[in-house]
């Protein structure tokens, strides 16, 4: 990864942590979904509450899981990256979830939900470490936690209106329609905040280049200015030491 340099324009610190905001939010009706909508889901198609049970059993093991990979794997590619594949992934799974005929399948994409959904934390993380500076790091790390408030609450809303309307079908495609929309924002305005941050670093390595080479010329001058000096002492000195040095008057004879 290139370097980076701490963004130091409030505008794209904003955009960074509202990006960040609104996609760990969505990210979050796309993991609580199948907990909000499990009674209907069994009401509807006749699965009983052990094997309602074993598809939120099997997201908790491979989304923890998952987050210790990510921290393996976070060190190596683009926390960028990173989040859009863990977001793209989980609107996939939702598509896939929505046309599951067996509690199995949807045990082995909800597995793979959470595995997708634990590369987005720690990613959106270090991209904080990565551009902001300490002042706003800390707030921002506090603040973004509502996200998950917010998304808990947004979810069962959400998930109860569909099912009143439509079914529970409907949670998992519009879902994943929101995954689909947070993938492409986060692309979009995250390789814009890249863009920044190198552009910031580029102004940094001018600026000290601008200034090692003024300061280099500085030196060259007072050295310069030093044996000027010094040259016209020398001229001079020997001149107050052959007057120093003229032969006494002879005395006067008688």
């Amino acid at each position: 990864m290139q370097a980076a340099a701490k963004l130091s324009n409030r505008h794209d610190l904003r955009v960074l942590f509202w990006v960040c905001w609104v996609v760990y939010f969505l990210s979050y009706i796309g993991r609580l979904n199948y907990a909000a909508s499990m009674v209907e889901i069994g009401l509807a198609e006749g699965y009983s509450k052990s094997q309602l049970g074993l598809v939120t059993t099997v997201l908790f093991f491979c989304y923890g899981g998952g987050q210790i990979l990510s921290g393996f794997i976070g060190d190596i590619l683009s926390p960028r990256k990173l989040v859009f594949w863990g977001v793209f992934g989980s609107a996939c799974c939702n598509v896939i979830a929505c046309f599951l005929p067996s509690i199995g399948g949807m045990a082995f994409i909800w597995g793979c939900n959470g595995l997708l959904q634990a590369l987005i934390w720690s990613p959106m993380i270090r991209l904080f470490s990565l551009y902001m500076p300490d002042n706003y790091l800390y707030k921002s790390c506090l603040n973004i936690q509502t996200s998950c408030a917010a998304g808990t609450c947004a979810t069962y809303v959400l998930s109860a209106a569909l099912i009143f309307f439509f079914s529970w079908h409907a949670v998992f495609a519009v879902t994943a329609f929101l995954l689909f929309g947070a993938a492409i924002i986060w692309e979009i305005f995250i390789r814009r905040t890249e863009r920044a941050a190198a552009t910031a670093v580029i102004q940094n390595e001018t600026a000290t280049t601008a200034q090692s080479g003024g300061a280099a010329i500085a030196a060259a001058q007072n050295e310069t200015a030093v044996t000027t000096q010094n040259g016209a002492t020398a001229n001079t000195t020997p001149a107050k030491w052959n007057r120093n040095r003229l032969p006494p008057k002879p005395a006067a004879s008688g």
